[in-house]
């Protein structure tokens, strides 16, 4: 299926036809598909129908939750020489937005209702009854490696989201760089199960474009809670392939199930402790890898954390140390270079540690504290089920918003603390809630973790 070398453009897909392309948990009016398998040759087939549907505007908000429809969408999108807009949210205000600085069109699957307000076309692909009409070519057209592609946009995790142009050449390079870095070692047909969305980086590179290249197979669910992920790993064939974050991995643990192995666990967004990886390998019976890189530049790095604290740098990037202690970051697939928000140490031309983020110094009572480091104690605490510490605005202390397992108390978790860190730095209040307000990547951005610990303070 794929094509012959072409330095100004890139295939959509590089896989055998016959070769399964993803495990489908539900039925698809729309696809006129049952559960089951869906080869390469029917991807195709999907794409090329869905294409010949889409309304003449250059840009789509994609908003299709279930991800074989959103993979189909964004390839179609492709098709017609349109760009994908991911937006960071579904809040109806950021898609009136998005919606507003582009000429653009909306499609989704019905799974959520949105109520835009202005003019913006709207395509409900749960409405395509009897579906689309049937397209006879296994092939998809080649892409131009300039046109924009996709337009992402940063977590907001430490202030206000931005928006990443990302271009085919440049996602198409990635790609291979991510597949043979993260999976090189895995000889057999992996099927994949993804607790994160396909929307943001991290689920986009992973689950929804690297199955255009590698041998792997998506599955469009999208599961949350433990039971769900154990329940979807039994129905798949063996090599299983796990795309995760910190925040559901420790759920996972957590909850003490019997779970089928996975050979392999992938997992972003946050930093994962060695504990935790370590317990991760022990339930799921596999390999963790966890994945470095930030919204601009995409996955850059990759170590197994069980094992080690150093990053393997992917082979397309380099680091530069600046002057002022930052590292910069180049890519031969990126044409602009990026200063990261971490400090790293540079061990050689292919492997770093971290050693904090930039904006993670505090200074308490006249010491200076990492929150990077004051976080990794915290999340280590057994009594913990997910937490966060944090400077308050204006403030002269740490707080901190803690989800404790039953039986356990914040005076614990102090007396925990002074165990680790010097006394300035235990957060004080300790303010137990329900949930952290994480998003479906399991981030937490600053104003959300502010908002609610406005809501929530002692008064």
């Amino acid at each position: 299926m794929a094509a012959q070398p072409n330095a100004s453009t890139s295939p959509i897909i590089e896989r055998d036809a016959s070769a399964p392309f993803a495990y489908l948990s539900t039925p698809l009016a729309a696809l006129d598909l049952q559960p089951g398998l869906v080869s390469c040759a029917q991807f195709c087939q999907h794409v090329q129908s869905l294409a010949q549907y889409l309304p003449e505007h250059p840009y789509a908000i994609n908003l299709c939750e279930n991800r074989y429809l959103f993979t189909v969408v964004f390839c179609a999108v492709l098709v017609r020489s349109q760009t994908n807009l991911l937006p960071p949210n579904k809040a109806n205000n950021t898609l009136l937005s998005l919606a507003e600085q582009h000429p653009s069109y909306v499609i989704h699957d019905g799974s959520l209702e949105y109520s835009l307000t202005n003019n913006t076309p709207k395509v409900d692909l749960s409405q395509l009854v009897p579906g689309l009409a049937p397209f006879t070519s296994t092939s998809l057209p080649r892409v131009t490696n300039h046109h924009i592609a996709a337009i992402c946009f940063t977590s907001g995790s430490t202030g206000q989201s931005q928006p990443i142009v990302k271009t085919w050449g440049t996602l198409s390079a990635a790609n291979h760089h991510n597949a043979r870095f993260m999976l090189s070692d895995l000889s057999q047909t992996t099927y994949q199960i993804a607790t994160v969305p396909g929307q943001h980086m991290w689920g986009l590179e992973t689950t929804v474009l690297m199955p255009l290249v590698a041998d792997t197979v998506m599955s469009d669910a999208k599961p949350f809670y433990p039971s769900d992920i154990a329940g979807l790993a039994a129905q798949l064939p063996k090599p299983r392939l796990l795309v995760s974050a910190p925040i559901h991995l420790r759920a996972l643990v957590n909850a003490g199930l019997a779970l089928p192995a996975c050979e392999r666990i992938l997992c972003a967004t946050a930093p994962l402790p060695q504990v935790l990886a370590s317990q991760v390998e022990h339930s799921l019976q596999g390999k963790v890898a966890e994945v470095y890189g930030c919204s601009e530049m995409g996955s850059m790095a990759v170590r197994f954390t069980a094992e080690s604290q150093t990053w393997r740098l992917f082979d397309a990037f380099a680091l530069n140390q600046l002057q002022t202690g930052h590292s910069q970051a180049t890519a031969s697939h990126i044409d602009q270079s990026v200063v990261l928000g971490d400090f790293l140490e540079l061990v050689d031309e292919h492997h770093f540690r971290l050693t904090g983020r930039t904006d993670d110094v505090v200074n308490i009572a006249g010491k200076r504290g990492s929150l990077a480091e004051i976080n990794r104690i915290l999340l280590q605490y057994e009594g913990l089920e997910d937490g966060v510490a944090f400077l308050p605005p204006n403030k002269k202390r740490l707080a901190a918003l803690v989800i404790l397992k039953p039986g356990h108390t914040t005076q614990g978790l102090a007396d925990y603390f002074r165990e680790h860190i010097d006394p300035a730095f235990v957060p004080r209040p300790m303010v137990a809630v329900p949930q952290l307000p994480r998003s479906e990547n399991g981030k937490l951005s600053h104003k959300a973790v502010l908002d609610c610990y406005q809501r929530t303070r002692p008064t």
